[in-house]
């Protein structure tokens, strides 16, 4: 960082970072990223200084000059952990005044923190902290990166401002599976931070508790729909849709899991095994599933016989009869494609295969053959939604190719005809880490995207013509505490409240606008609509709310 007269500062550090990095053998390939030292250069006179904080050896991160003093510098640490008030562990922000010739420790001077209304980060700290900057309107407030998001201080001269979670809209997390189930919630699986409980989108969610880290893998039974299992670090499952979760044995950490239809049998495949388990009492004890060596499984359950599952791998379908005692070799849908295959609910033997650049099959015979989906050329990811209006079938979603366009395509007609329901400026990399696109079983049109970091993205309506991620909206949403849409559900009017000036719209959930108005303080809505769901989308000056009501 160069000062407005001319002197430079540099930092160091004895690796990459923002951590070490080990080879298979355990041997650290990239430095120890535990060294390092603050240096200034006088570019008029050559010299240069160690100005590094008295006593502190560790590798520095990030460092930055206020614009409008050149003795003002803030620095931070990185791949150092200690400890951040009551938050946890993390890396350290030093402050001075003249020029690095003595420093400030601002966190151990006292932190505290701000959560910004997000339900997980409570526990956590700033950490891999390789990037801090003044404000340059500012030069008060500080903002520094952290492996979890942005932190932002708005006077770090204060002993007593807390450091914001300033994430809305910039969120860093990695959606690894993803399930939504008919009439209850949708549950994420998430790297990092175990995953979310949602009901409303475009709102902050609670985070799965007990918490393992790291979430890879979720499910439902299809039958018995409050019986969840997840896994990650640990394994949990619920009795309950989530709302208590209770503690498993496993046979390796990590991977994906599957839950019978009825609930009484899982499936685990660990992360890297070769071997996947199954388990009739709740994970107390598991037992290698026969017939299954497929590196990496993911099994599924039909959502109709509690004693079948299936896994492709190797370019075959293995199927098990026996609540997965046994698997066989069924058919063969093609080489090369997802392990993640998709099957409907209420529909015994339907299954759906994206074959990357093999195309899209499917199966209504429990795998015995397959059928190949004309036009969709490449499919890297498949899911089911709520059908359309009218049809009789699920709405099929797909992130692929078709007529040479790739994106997320709909169809409504069992793969007969597409539609693209994203553009070219929102395609979030395709699916990503999770390869999931998933559609919501309540809501017509709304389907669901995992994403290389950028959390989950979703678009609904049949009008939407762009994949709006979770995070935009939240950006764009301004105070939701201001603006309410109650009670939910109603009888025969619903109140929209706002603090300001404010428009909206109700849709059904085909897209549909059904009643639009604008208020002050409070309108009464809905008198002339049938009973149904429908989406109510607010505007006001304090930013936008999206949510879904019923009118009894």
């Amino acid at each position: 960082s160069v000062a407005s007269d001319g002197t430079m500062f540099i930092n160091f550090a004895n690796g990459a970072g923002p951590h070490p990095e080990y080879n298979a053998s355990g041997v650290i390939i990239n430095g120890t990223v535990d060294n390092g030292a603050i240096w200034k250069f006088n570019t008029k006179s050559s010299i240069w200084t160690n100005v590094t904080p008295s006593g502190i050896s560790r590798a520095w991160g990030g460092i930055s000059v206020d614009p409008s003093n050149s003795n003002r510098v803030v620095a931070s640490t990185i791949n150092n952990y200690q400890q951040q008030g009551s938050e946890g562990y993390g890396d350290r922000i030093y402050l001075s005044t003249n020029g690095g010739t003595s420093w400030t420790d601002v966190i151990a001077r006292g932190y505290t923190l701000d959560p910004n209304g997000c339900t997980w980060i409570a526990g956590h700290a700033i950490h891999w902290a390789g990037s801090i900057e003044f404000d340059p309107f500012d030069t008060k407030k500080v903002m520094v990166t952290s492996g979890n998001g942005i932190f932002s201080n708005i006077n770090i001269d204060l002993a007593s401002t807390p450091w914001k979670f300033d994430i809305i809209g910039l969120e860093e997390t990695v959606p690894l599976d993803f399930i939504s189930i008919p009439g209850g919630f949708n549950f994420s699986a998430i790297g990092d931070y175990d995953g979310f409980k949602h009901d409303d989108p475009t709102a902050y969610a609670p985070i799965h508790n007990p918490r393992t880290g790291t979430t890879t893998g979720i499910s439902y039974a299809a039958l018995n729909t409050n019986k969840l299992l997840r896994t990650g670090n640990e394994m949990y499952y619920s009795t309950d849709q989530g709302i208590s979760w209770k503690s498993s044995t496993t046979k390796g950490a990590k991977g994906k899991v599957a839950i019978s239809a009825n609930g009484n049998t899982f499936l685990h495949c660990p992360e890297k095994s070769t071997t996947t388990y199954y388990s009739t009492n709740n994970g107390a004890s598991w037992t290698p599933c026969n017939g299954l060596s497929i590196g990496g499984a993911f099994p599924v359950a039909d959502p109709v016989n509690s004693n079948k599952f299936y896994a492709y791998g190797n370019g075959t379908m293995y199927v098990s009869t026996d609540g997965g005692l046994n698997f066989a070799a069924s058919g063969n849908p093609g080489a090369g494609g997802s392990n993640r295959v998709q099957t409907a609910p209420g529909k015994e033997g339907h299954l759906w295969v994206a074959l990357y650049y093999g195309g899209f099959t499917r199966s209504v015979n429990s795998g015995q053959s397959f059928s190949k989906i004309n036009g969709v050329s490449t499919c890297s990811a498949v899911g089911l939604g709520k059908a359309a209006p009218g049809s009789t079938y699920f709405t099929i979603y797909i992130w692929g190719t078709v007529n040479n366009v790739t994106g997320v395509f709909r169809s409504t007609d069992e793969g007969a005809n597409w539609t693209r329901i994203n553009d070219d400026a929102h395609e979030y990399g395709g699916p990503g880490n999770g390869q999931f696109i998933i559609g919501d079983m309540d809501v017509y049109s709304r389907v669901y995207m995992s994403t290389a970091g950028r959390g989950v993205a979703y678009g609904e309506s049949s009008s939407v013509t762009a994949l709006e991620s979770e995070e935009n909206l939240l950006a764009d949403s301004g105070s939701f505490s201001s603006i309410n849409c109650f009670p939910n559900p109603f009888q025969k009017e619903i109140t929209i409240k706002s603090e300001q000036d404010f428009t909206y719209s109700i849709y059904d959930l085909t897209g549909k606008v059904q009643e639009t108005g604008h208020g002050y303080g409070s309108v009464l809505a809905g008198n002339q609509l049938t009973s149904g769901t429908y989406i109510v989308k607010v505007q006001s000056i304090n930013g936008n709310k999206v949510q879904k009501v019923e009118k009894k």
